[in-house]
This record gives C-alpha cells, structure tokens and sequence, in this order.
C-alpha cells in the first residue's frame, strides 16, 4: 500500500479436484467482501490450480478421481499460458542448494539438468550458460500450470 510500501497478493487454490473460477471473478468477489468485511485490501490476486502430485497425488489415487483429474487438466491445456509459467523465468532453490525449474518439481526432485542434478554450492552450476541450456523438466503434472487461465 502506498502508506507503507508493503504488498499484499493473495493466492487461491479450489479445495478440492477442479479447476479455480476466472481469477477476474475472483478478484472482484475478494476486494468486496475483503475490503467491505475486513477492511483488508489486496495487491493481486493469484489463481492456482491444484498439483496432482505427493499428498494430493495420492487422494485422487485413493479416490479413484486421479485419471478423471489428469483428464480435466489435460482437457483445459491453454497454449496460452506456457509463456507465463514460472519455469520459464525462475528458478527454486531447495534448502541444500539444488536448483529446481519450480518448487513442483523440487517436491518430485526433478532436478534441473537431470541426474546429479544443479546445485547452488557448486561452481560448475552457476555457470549461466549450462543454467540456460539445461531443458527445463517437465512430467504430467505440468498441466495443472497451463490448464484454462494457467496457474503461474
């Protein structure tokens, strides 16, 4: 805010196994009832779609949803978004210095480079030109960032 020069984005994922509303809806519903119940106002607002992978991997699988799941995903792939998932642009960097191409990955340690992976503590890896050489890593759940308005 311009008072104290903080930000404040807010980030919203469906609770359950469908994709978010149009993050305009959203935005608008929340700097209503936010600001007219609260008095809480908000930078931006963020829309993500939930990642089939780890805990909520296994959920799906234990409700037998995870094929109509992936199916939705994979349904609502936008080419439109590709360009604007974080991947593209940053980098995660785990507590022991592997490089990941998102913090998705690094929870399915997709290490960037592959094998050994990259590692934040070793010369060789922060050679800038092997960073943007390295292909980013990509698995199914890479559609949950670019099903319908994308998730970056």
């Amino acid at each position: 805010d311009a008072k104290t020069g903080r930000r404040l984005d807010l980030v919203f994922n469906p609770p359950g196994a469908f994709l978010p509303p149009k993050q305009e809806l959203l935005d608008t519903k929340f700097r209503q009832q936010l600001g007219e119940q609260m008095g809480v106002k908000f930078n931006k607002l963020i829309t993500i779609a939930n990642m089939p992978i780890k805990r909520f991997f296994d959920f799906l699988r234990k409700k037998g949803t995870l094929e109509g799941y992936m199916d939705l995903l994979v349904r609502n792939f936008n080419p439109e978004t590709v360009s604007k998932v974080m991947c593209i642009d940053n980098v995660n960097v785990s507590w022991d210095g592997m490089i990941y191409d998102c913090d998705f990955n690094q929870q399915l340690e997709l290490h960037v480079g592959g094998g050994a992976g990259l590692n934040v503590f070793s010369i060789e890896s922060l050679d800038d030109a092997r960073l943007r050489k390295a292909p980013i890593r990509t698995a199914a759940h890479c559609f949950g960032c670019t099903a319908a308005q994308g998730s970056s």
